[in-house]
This record gives structure tokens, C-alpha cells and sequence, in this order.
């Protein structure tokens, strides 16, 4: 029967016997009973003892105790149901702790055990517990929640040593737990360690079985099921488990550390290291180059968790758990991660090897990222260690103080046209100027100072201490030596002392070119070089201040070795410093017209006559002119006195050339013996240039009616020969020659003087095209400028496979071209190679055409009975 009073009007509540109450009756209390585990008495028919303190617990008192614990279930559910107060509080059943007979020999304990274990199975399966679902069994029946019971300790059978109410808030937070009403937990806590003990299979947990769940639960915080906020909640776990101060909880709780990505990881067999400040761009980088940096690094929010005031044993127990073995304190630095980083793109795209479209396009990308981050950082002293594309396609790691210039396409459009200047792996690709990572790189780039923007630019110099270089760039050319300007800014152009000095050296092509670039682009754009700036220098260990030019080019050029040379009596090419006479060997007098920034810098800087430069600057027609006008001594009386009397004044103002410059060059003639004979020589040569031309024409249209007139088709190719012929297949005209379709080639040479000439590319022609390159040579008698068809048919020779001939020598044109001196090459095969004044040409001797040539009629029975 269970002990009840009342707490109202019509509510009853079981009131637990107090200590020393009875817990058995026969009509009156049994003393001795009271250590009975029970929160009701039993009333009945006992055999007691004599002195009334005890019963015998024969068969039939076992019987009637069966009886009464057999109502128990019945009477806990009624009294739940009815509302009774403390109603759980009779579920308090376990085994007596010693025999009511008092015979520890009889078996009564086994049997009470038994008993009890039946009675509190059958107690477990009713709706008992109160929960926040409402009224849940202790023990599952199918499908039907069950309440499960915090146990404060390391464990569910070991002693009492946790906070009660965190451990019940962590578990009550879970969603697949019931937990008793806050209010009864604890006595519901104690009842269950009763029917656990009695083998009841109720759900008890301690810490350990707490993260054994949690570890079954997912491999990830977003597996498990919880109506909190996770990160939080797992701070608040390792914390209890911290407060234990047990040797056994760093093994709990391992493999409940989340890491970047949100997965668990085990310490013991993972590394997991926290993070010392690494940015989300840094961490994306290494994850582009397949290092997954965040699933090695504790997750941010967990961490900061951790470092809330209060936690600070939780968060000594997580780094205890990290890796230290670097002997970082368990943290990775960006620092750490940049240097792998580094060392990653260096394996992947080692210096100078050629880069693969396919498998290395996404680490350039990652290389392009992190020279963003690293110039946004300020960490410019390692963008050097990042890999970069050239224009070539290599790989190139900048070392030193080395610098690379910008693509082409993000050069100035003037400077586009001279990008052969340069060697491939000295340029970026053109990559770099396409929107997005590497485009923002080449920004970066640019601002740190590794690229130069264009051939063209504005930038600081080391050091200068080049006396000779000094001198020139002086404005009083006193003794310099000693002195030394550092950090100064000039105009310059792009590695012209490192790389392309050398460059043209030794290739006459690219040091035209680079002359051709200083000429049209150079002097122009950059404007310093008119300019003088005051520099801060060192004279041997005194500060003083020195005017130079603003531009070191124009200086760099003069005072280097870098245009090609032949000398008459040496072997090969040598670089020589700048003059007029070598200049002139490599420059285009087309250059100069209307170009007097050019005009100027060769005469300031280089010592050219500013008449001759003047005479290089009108052109042909202007000069002929000028020949005029020398001739007439009233002309050039009015010229000299009034330059609005000049009568080609027009003419000149068309080529931008000024009535002032041709007053300057009209005084400085009357002073020059001599020039009027230079200047009538001159246009002599151009005219009989263009009678030679309009001869050759003449003879050409000969020579093609001729042929078409012997049954060859004909068409005109003009690019290394004058026509190409086959045999005569239906309209002349749409010449079309194929594969199974046999053509020759036929250079025409018209010569009034028996001399034969053949430009470079006439000569490479004939070596390339073998048998099937014709030489076609019409002699054509002085006296007469008009030849016919028939004379030119009678006196035409064919010569077949000069280029066997010409092949030793077309080697050297390259090397020759261009070269002012009269050198002349004989060979055994009756060609020679002819160097004078001018591009350099393979001479054709008479007896090779006149004795070796065979006439039209001749090559057609040769060629067209094939």
C-alpha cells in the first residue's frame, strides 16, 4: 500500500516513509523491516519472528510478497495516472542489502533479486517517466520512445564526479534522448541505478557512453543531432570532460575534434593542428593545388568556442590533443602554409620547363593567386619564389634583382612592333593580359616592381658608377670617377645593358631594329633625354649632388659595344660602340623624314653633322630639289636671304620639312666643298636606279610573252623570282599548279654591263627550289634602251641549278649585309659573293650563263617533252 496525505483540497501525494518506518505489517509495523528498499509497505499474513523483528520468509511469506510486488506496477501506473504527487517516487525498487530471516545461507537474496528484477521489468515497460514528449517507459517496447538517464561521471557505473546539470543539458540537447523533467531527474537518476543494478537494461549515461554515441552518430559536426548550435555545445563537452582531470578523457573525447570542413578527426592517427590566422584565399590556394589544408586545421568556430572565459581547461585539453611536433605550439602559420605552398609550385613548374596546356594550367593559377595575396600582404620578397609564364611558353622563377617585362599585347601600341627585341623567356605571356587571376597577377607585379610595364619606361636604377657612362651623361664632363648614383629614376629602356646589348651584338637584324625602336619610338615618347635632373651621389664616401640627363638610354647606347661589325682583315662579327659610320650601316634614312626628335638625339648624343642628317631627312625628291637650287646662284642667294622666295617652298611644307631648315642647310652647303658633287652623285645613281628598273621591267613583260609564246603557261610570283611556268594547261591567266603538276621558277636579270647580280633572297630561293629554280639572263646592248621581243628571245639564256652554285656563299649574306666596304668572295663555281656599299649580293660570272645557259627554245624541248 502506498503512504499518502493530502497536498489540497482533492490532490493527493505519496509521502515516502522516513527513515526507520517500517516496511511491513502484520496488523502493526515489523521492526527491522525498514531497510527494505521500497517507498510502499506490505501488509499480510507473515509468519513472524517471536520478538516481532523480522519475518521467516518461509514459502508462504515468499508467496505473499510475490504478491504484493506483483501489484506494484499497477499501483506506480495508477498513481501516475491519477496525478498523485511524487507518484514515481514508488518505482524505487532494488534487491535488500541482507535477508529479512536473517539466514544469509537460504537463499533469500537470489530470490529477492529475481523478484525484484521481475517486478521493476514489468514497472520499466509502463508510461512513467515525466519528459518533455509527456509520459515515456523506462524500457522500449517497439517503435515507442523510452527515457534515457544522465549518470554525472566518467561513466554510467562509475562514481559520481560530473556537474549534474551540464551533463543534462549537453544530453538534453540531443534530440534521440528523453530525459526526465529537470525537476525529478536526479531521483528518477537514482532509481534507475537501482533497476540498472538489478539488470534492468535501462539507457544510463555517463560521459563515455555520451561520446561513443556521438561517434557513432557521422563522421561530421552536421551529423549529429542536436538542437543547438554544434560548436558551442562541443566547447561545452570538452569542458566537462576537462573538469574531470582523468588520464582516460583525452581518449573520450579524440575523434571529436572537427576540423575546417567540419569532419571529426582522430588525433591519435590524424594530424590537426590549429589554425594560426590563415586566410580563406590562402587556404583556397593550397586547395587548388590538391592539399585539403583545412581538413588538418581545428575549425575556427570551435576554437574561438573554446576560448570563451571559463573554458580555458577545455581549451588546454584541445591543444594538448593537436600536433606540436614542429614545435609550433600546435598552430599553422600562414607563414608555414605560403613556404609549402611555394615549395609545391616550385616541384610542379620547375624553371625552364615548357608549360603543359593541360595538366598545369590550374597551378599557374594558383601561382597567379598567391602573387595576389602575397603583393596585397606585402610580402613582396617572396613573389619572386612564384613561377610565371613567358611569352615562349617556359617556366621562369625571377631570382636576384631580376625583372621581366609585361606581354607585348599590354605594351603601348608604338612599341608592339619591336617585341623580337626581346628573348621569349624576358616576356610574359600574353596570358597575363586576359580578364581574371592572372591579369589581377600581372597588376600586382607591376606595382612590387618585377614587371616592367614596356620596352619604354620610367624607373629607378640601382646604381650608376660606370665613369664612362657618367661622363657622357654629365652636363660638364669633369672626372667622374668615384662617384656613384643609387636609386636614381631616368628613362630607360627595358634590360638594354643586360640583355640586349648583347642581343644585337651578335645579330645585325635585331640591332637595326633596336636603332629602328630608338629612332621612331624612343626619342619620341620619352622625352627625358632633352631633360637634366639634379641626383643625389657618393664621391667616395661624400654626399654631392649631380646634373645628369634624365633618360639613360640614349648614354647606355653610345658608350656600349653593340653594333656588329665586319672588318675587312677579321674573322666573324664583333660589336662595336656607337658612331655616324656604323650608325649609318644599320639605319633607314626614311627613319629621319619629319623626324626631328631623331634628328636631334644623332646629332647631340651621337656627333652626326647635322647637315648630313638634314640632307638624310628630305628624301629623294626634296634633294633633288636642293641640287637645283645649289646650281643657281640666285636661288641660292634668295634662299639664304629669304626663304619665302624659295619656289619648291610648297613642296617642302608637304613633308613637314621647315623654310628655316632648308635656310640652315642651304649656309652650311655653301660652306661644304664638295657637297654639291656628293649631292649630284647621288641623284645620278637614282637615276639610272630607275632606268635600270624600268629596264628590267620592260625586259620582263619580254621575256613572259616569250615563254607563253613557246607553249608555258605563266604566272607572276615576284617573291624571290619573277614568274612561275608550267606547260600550257587551258586559261594562262588562272595558273594553277599541283602536286602531280610539274612547275619551274624563273628569275629574270636584264644587264646592259655583262654583270649579274642576285639579292639574298633570289639566292636562298634557288638553294631551296634545287633543279627546279631557272635563271633567266637577257643582255641588252647599251645603246639601246627600247629592245624588242625578238632580240631579247635571240639573246636570252636559261642557267639551270645555280643554286648549287650559290649555296656556300648564301650562309655569309646574312652576315655581310648591309656592310660599308668593297669586299668581293670567289669561288670555284663562278659565282662570287659582291659586298660594297649596300645590301650584299651573289655575283654570277658571264661564263656561267653565256657558256652553261642554253636559249628558249633549248628549255622548252627540255622542259616540255617531259
Amino acid at each position: 500500500m502506498a503512504v499518502l496525505d493530502h497536498c489540497g483540497e482533492s490532490e493527493l501525494r505519496v509521502r515516502v516513509p522516513t527513515e526507520g518506518f517500517a516496511r511491513v505489517f502484520v496488523r502493526f509495523p515489523i521492526a527491522g523491516t525498514d531497510f527494505l528498499p521500497f517507498n510502499a509497505v506490505v501488509d499480510g499474513g507473515f509468519a513472524t519472528f517471536q520478538e516481532r523483528d523480522g519475518i521467516a520468509m518461509n514459502d508462504a511469506d515468499r508467496t505473499l510478497i510475490d504478491s504484493a510486488l506483483s501489484a506494484f506496477p499497477t499501483l506506480i501506473r495508477h498513481a501516475v495516472e491519477s496525478g498523485w504527487q511524487d507518484a514515481y517516487k514508488l518505482a524505487n525498487l532494488a534487491v535488500p542489502t541482507r535477508p529479512l530471516s536473517g539466514e544469509a545461507e537460504s537463499g533469500e537474496l537470489q530470490w529477492w533479486q529475481s523478484a525484484v528484477l521481475q517486478t521493476a521489468t514489468k514497472t520499466a515497460t509502463n508510461p512513467l517517466v515525466q519528459t518533455e514528449k509527456g509520459l515515456l517507459p523506462v524500457l522500449a517496447n517497439g517503435e515507442t520512445p523510452f527515457a534515457s538517464f544522465p549518470v554525472p561521471a566518467i561513466d554510467a557505473n562509475a562514481t559520481y564526479g560530473l556537474d549534474y546539470d551540464s551533463l543534462y543539458s549537453l544530453i538534453g540537447a540531443i534530440k534521440a534522448f528523453n530525459l526526465p523533467k529537470r525537476s525529478i531527474a536526479e531521483s528518477w537518476g537514482d532509481i534507475a541505478r537501482q533497476w540498472d543494478q538489478v539488470g534492468v537494461p535501462i539507457e544510463r549515461i555517463g560521459l563515455e557512453e555520451l561520446t561513443e554515441w556521438l561517434k557513432e552518430c557521422g563522421d561530421s559536426v552536421d551529423d549529429l543531432p542536436i538542437d543547438e548550435d554544434r560548436f558551442p555545445w562541443l566547447a561545452r563537452l570538452f569542458l566537462l570532460a576537462a573538469n574531470l582531470d582523468d588520464q582516460n578523457v583525452r581518449g573520450m573525447v579524440n575523434g571529436l575534434l572537427p576540423d575546417q570542413n567540419g569532419v571529426f578527426r582522430n588525433t591519435v592517427s590524424e594530424y590537426l593542428y590549429g589554425d594560426g590566422g590563415i586566410s580563406s584565399e590562402v587556404k583556397d590556394i593550397a586547395a587548388s593545388l590538391g592539399e585539403d589544408l583545412r581538413s588538418k586545421l581545428l575549425h575556427e568556430i570551435m576554437a574561438q568556442a573554446l576560448k570563451a572565459p571559463g573554458y580555458d581547461k577545455a581549451n588546454k585539453l584541445t591543444r594538448d590533443m593537436l600536433d606540436s611536433s614542429d614545435g609550433d605550439d600546435g598552430e599553422y602559420t600562414e607563414a608555414r602554409v605560403i613556404d609549402t605552398i611555394l615549395e609545391q609550385l616550385g616541384e610542379r613548374l620547375p624553371d625552364d620547363n615548357q608549360f603543359n596546356e593541360d595538366s598545369d594550367i590550374s597551378v599557374l593559377n594558383a601561382s597567379a593567386r598567391l602573387v595576389v595575396h602575397l603583393a596585397d600582404n606585402d610580402e613582396v620578397h617572396k613573389l619572386r619564389q612564384c613561377p610565371l609564364l613567358t611569352a615562349g611558353g617556359g617556366i621562369v622563377h625571377l631570382s636576384g634583382s631580376q625583372q621581366i617585362l609585361a606581354p607585348v599585347t599590354y605594351w603601348p601600341k608604338s612599341a608592339q612592333p619591336y617585341d623580337e627585341l626581346y628573348a621569349k623567356r624576358r616576356m610574359l605571356s600574353d596570358r597575363y593580359c586576359d580578364h581574371g587571376t592572372l591579369a589581377k597577377a600581372l597588376n600586382s607585379l607591376i606595382s612590387a616592381g618585377l614587371v616592367i610595364e614596356a620596352p619604354l619606361f620610367e624607373g629607378r636604377r640601382a646604381e650608376i658608377n660606370d665613369i664612362n657612362l657618367l661622363r657622357e651623361m654629365a652636363s660638364s664632363h669633369e672626372n667622374n670617377a668615384g662617384i656613384s648614383v643609387r636609386n636614381g629614376t631616368f628613362g630607360q629602356i627595358a634590360f638594354l645593358a643586360t640583355d640586349l646589348v648583347q642581343r644585337c651584338g651578335q645579330d645585325r637584324e635585331t640591332a637595326k631594329l633596336l636603332l629602328d625602336f630608338v629612332l621612331n619610338v624612343a626619342v619620341r615618347e620619352d622625352q627625358s633625354w632633352r631633360q637634366e635632373r639634379s641626383f643625389s651621389a657618393n664621391r667616395s664616401g661624400e654626399q654631392i649632388s649631380l646634373t645628369l640627363n634624365g633618360a639613360l638610354w640614349p648614354f647606355e647606347l653610345k658608350v656600349r659595344s653593340w653594333i656588329p661589325v665586319q672588318a675587312p682583315d677579321a674573322d666573324g662579327i664583333a660589336p662595336m660602340p656607337a658612331n655616324e659610320s656604323n650608325l649609318r650601316g644599320i639605319m633607314d634614312s626614311s627613319w629621319l623624314r619629319g623626324n626631328r626628335d631623331a634628328v636631334d638625339l644623332l646629332h647631340e648624343v651621337f656627333g652626326f653633322r647635322q647637315l648630313t642628317l638634314m640632307l638624310d631627312s628630305f628624301g629623294a625628291e626634296i634633294e633633288d630639289d636642293l641640287v637645283d637650287l645649289l646650281q643657281d646662284p640666285d636661288l641660292v642667294k634668295a634662299a639664304a636671304n629669304n626663304p619665302d622666295a624659295v619656289r619648291f617652298a610648297s613642296d617642302l611644307t608637304s613633308v613637314h620639312i621647315t623654310l628655316e631648315s632648308v635656310q640652315e642647310f642651304v649656309n652650311d652647303a655653301q660652306e661644304d666643298e664638295g657637297l654639291l658633287d656628293l649631292l649630284a652623285d647621288r641623284r645620278e645613281r637614282r637615276i639610272r636606279v630607275r632606268e635600270n628598273q624600268s629596264l628590267g621591267a620592260s625586259v620582263e613583260d619580254l621575256v613572259s610573252e616569250n615563254l607563253a609564246a613557246s607553249g608555258f603557261s605563266v604566272r607572276r610570283t615576284g617573291i624571290g623570282s619573277d614568274f612561275e611556268i608550267a606547260a600550257e594547261i587551258g586559261d594562262v591567266a588562272n595558273l594553277e599548279v599541283t602536286k602531280d603538276r610539274e612547275s619551274w621558277l624563273v628569275e629574270v636579270k636584264a644587264t646592259r654591263d655583262q654583270r649579274v647580280r642576285m639579292t639574298d633572297t633570289q639566292a636562298k630561293t634557288a638553294v631551296t627550289e634545287g633543279k627546279r629554280f631557272l635563271l633567266c639572263v637577257v643582255p641588252v646592248d647599251p645603246q639601246n634602251s627600247s629592245p624588242h621581243t625578238e632580240e631579247v628571245r635571240a639573246d636570252m639564256r636559261f642557267v639551270e641549278g645555280i643554286g648549287e652554285r650559290v649555296e656556300d656563299l648564301c650562309d655569309d649574306l646574312g652576315d655581310f649585309e648591309e656592310i660599308r666596304a668593297d669586299i668581293t668572295t670567289q669561288t670555284d663555281a663562278g659565282v662570287q659573293l659582291e659586298i660594297t656599299p649596300g645590301p650584299a649580293r651573289v655575283r654570277v660570272a658571264r661564263s656561267v650563263w653565256e657558256e652553261d645557259g642554253f636559249s628558249l627554245d633549248e628549255l622548252a624541248a627540255r622542259l616540255l617533252s617531259q
